[in-house]
């Protein structure tokens, strides 16, 4: 996915942990308790824990979004 603007996902229905691999840019991902900032080349790792997450690129990012069905 790419965005350039701030995005809220809710992952109520997915049971599985969440991969963020950044292709190009950066963002910050925020989520009930924290964050984590992500750029070109980085991985993060959601857990199944997580249901709500706001990423805001900055200015720009592409992620590759995973998970387990």
């Amino acid at each position: 996915m790419q965005f350039d603007k701030a995005l809220e996902v809710d992952y109520m229905f997915i049971d599985s942990f969440v991969t963020f691999v950044c292709i190009e840019g950066r963002a910050e991902l925020f989520y009930p308790g924290g964050r984590e900032s992500i750029q070109a080349g980085e991985t993060v790792l959601l857990p199944a824990e997580i249901k709500n997450l706001k990423m805001v690129p900055s200015p720009y990012c592409s992620i590759l979004e995973t998970y387990i069905a």
